[in-house]
């Protein structure tokens, strides 16, 4: 395993997704201006619903089985049949959930919105899901191939005519919220005949049960995992939608867009790439101690990240929504370095993955979620949205703390815990200390905070986080870099 290839497949998906981050975020003054809180609170609601469907019918959980059993398969022609039968399931699984939705739709919308006025938004809610579903598994087709490139590409199309669509349904045609459904229900309903034309002439059109029962064997237990990662994820809008009101949700909901910018900077680049290669890795000599090394440099950007998202967040928000979103900047530390949490312990679980203990996994996420709740139920009836984001924070200490310590009694990966305090420690310290800056004139403001990250990576680096072979290793890494692009500016004149 070569850690530089994994930063440099990585890296592109990282590109990627500063892109579409980018426009996700130049977006936001679109939604806040011509979307009220409540609009977004009713948007975050029937997303919701969806992703509860998505988890009942283990649509997600058949893309972890796909790669896992993938990697089990003795040639090329049963890896194929693997692909073509996990996009039959969700198929058939996807259209099931359209059909069942369709019946409740209108009871849903009651009990939910006291209306049945958005019953036909639900519906058209579920039909994008089951689209979206088929372009997922083919899109992590094309990550198990390394097909980076195509991937970002695909996506950045996607999310271009995704963005186009809804300035033109709800800017200029006045469609408020259906405008954002409509546009998804287009969009991912030519992605997915699109990646699927393409994808059937590789693979062809062959069901085989005997992947579909290793796949479903795998998926099984994951789905009640996928059920604890919903509640983990979103029961917090509920108890707010019930003890505040739909403002509060959507105000909570753009915290989350940027504390879980954690995930789509660092956990998702990484994890594009990790989560379908890693099984192939295993058998290398000293692989432990190779996935030490990731583990932490994984650890590093991501804590960098919080830091960043962090003490930048308060004057980023108020330059991109109206004062009824400015209390959302003093969630958004706390829900990022949960998002650390969150993504350190899915390389643990990536671990507990390689000898497939997935009902281990779900004791440990069936756990978290409960705990959860009764975060939720305490902190948010008191404290609204800041409890929300404190039971987020503590939820995802606790899963992390569960993956990491089963996954290393059984591989024991000789990161030491110290190093991560280390870490913790520093960027805690230093997002502290950037608070003493509020208040200052932007340009001055921005400039400490900038001072901040500095003095972040000095003490990492002097404190001995990288020990002095790996110190040595990246500065030969960033001279070579900085050699090269050089050689290419020397070139370009």
């Amino acid at each position: 395993m070569k850690l530089a290839d994994l930063f440099k497949q990585s890296s592109i998906y990282f590109v990627g997704d500063i892109v579409r981050r980018g426009l996700g975020f130049v977006m936001i003054p679109v939604y806040t201006r011509f979307l009220t809180p409540a609009d977004y609170g009713i948007i975050e609601l029937i997303e919701l619903f969806v992703v509860v469907a998505g988890i009942c019918f283990g649509l997600g959980a058949v893309a972890e089985g796909m790669v896992r059993i993938y990697h089990d398969g003795p040639d090329a022609e049963s890896r194929a049949s693997v692909i073509s039968t996990a996009l039959i399931v969700v198929a058939i699984a996807g259209l099931v959930a359209v059909l069942i939705a369709s019946a409740i739709a209108g009871p849903l919308s009651v009990r939910t919105f006291g209306t049945r006025q958005y019953d036909w938004l639900i519906r058209a809610a579920f039909v994008a899901m089951l689209f979206g579903s088929l372009v997922e598994i083919a899109l992590v087709y094309q990550r198990i191939q390394l097909r980076s490139v195509f991937f970002v590409t695909f996506s950045l199309v996607q999310l271009g005519g995704t963005a186009a669509l809804n300035v033109y349904f709800i800017v200029f045609a006045h469609m408020g919220v259906w405008g954002f459904v409509l546009a998804k229900l287009i969009v991912t309903g030519i992605g997915a005949v699109v990646l699927l034309s393409m994808i059937l002439r590789e693979t062809g059109w062959r069901f085989r049960w005997e992947p579909a029962r290793q796949m479903l064997r795998f998926t099984g237990p994951l789905m009640f995992s996928g059920g604890a990662f919903f509640i983990m994820h979103f029961s917090d809008r509920f108890f707010l939608n019930h003890y505040a009101d739909l403002s509060m949700v959507g105000m909570y909901a753009l915290a989350y867009k940027f504390g879980f910018l954690v995930t789509y900077l660092v956990g998702q680049p990484f994890g594009s790439v990790w989560n379908v290669s890693l099984y192939g890795y295993v058998g290398e000599d000293r692989w432990r101690e190779q996935f030490a090394r990731v583990i932490r440099y994984l650890i590093f950007f991501l804590m960098l990240a919080a830091v960043g998202l962090s003490i930048f967040s308060d004057e980023a928000l108020r330059l991109m929504a109206p004062p009824s979103y400015f209390a959302a900047a003093a969630l958004v530390p706390l829900i990022a370095f949960g998002y650390v949490f969150r993504e350190i312990g899915d390389f643990f679980r990536t671990l507990l993955f390689i000898n497939k203990q997935v009902v281990v996994f779900g004791r440990i996420t069936i756990s978290c979620a409960i705990l959860n709740l009764a975060l939720d139920w305490v902190l948010i009836a008191r404290f609204k949205a800041a409890g929300a984001a404190w039971a987020t924070l503590l939820t995802w200490a606790a899963y992390m703390i569960g993956c990491w310590v089963l996954a290393q009694r059984e591989h024991k990966v000789p990161y030491p815990l110290r190093s991560f305090a280390l870490m913790l420690v520093l960027a805690v310290t230093v997002c502290m200390t950037a608070t003493l800056l509020r208040g200052l004139p932007l340009l001055w403001h921005w400039s400490g905070c900038g001072l901040a990250i500095v003095i972040y990576l000095w003490l990492t680096w002097r404190l001995g986080y990288f020990d002095s072979q790996e110190r040595a290793q990246i500065v030969r890494q960033l001279v070579g870099g900085r050699d090269s692009l050089l050689a290419f500016a020397g070139r370009s004149r």
